[in-house]
């Protein structure tokens, strides 16, 4: 089985999902919000990408969560 999405739970970061979206938006990765398309509430979903995407987010979320 393969998956192209993650779906990241903030229920227990000291950081919103809102908050990591628009800090990695302005790094220049984009995630999809969860509350209005899907009404789940501080989650963001990360779709899989190129493994440069890839590394690109997973740099960016070090930084923002550090």
């Amino acid at each position: 089985m393969m998956l192209n999405f993650l779906l990241i739970n903030f229920d227990k970061c000291k950081f919103s999902a809102n908050y990591v979206f628009k800090k990695l938006q302005l790094k220049g990765t984009i995630l999809r919000p969860t509350k209005d398309g899907y009404n789940i509430r501080n989650k963001l979903r990360l779709t899989t990408g190129s493994s440069i995407q890839n590394a690109r987010f997973i740099s960016g979320i070090k930084i923002i969560l550090n």
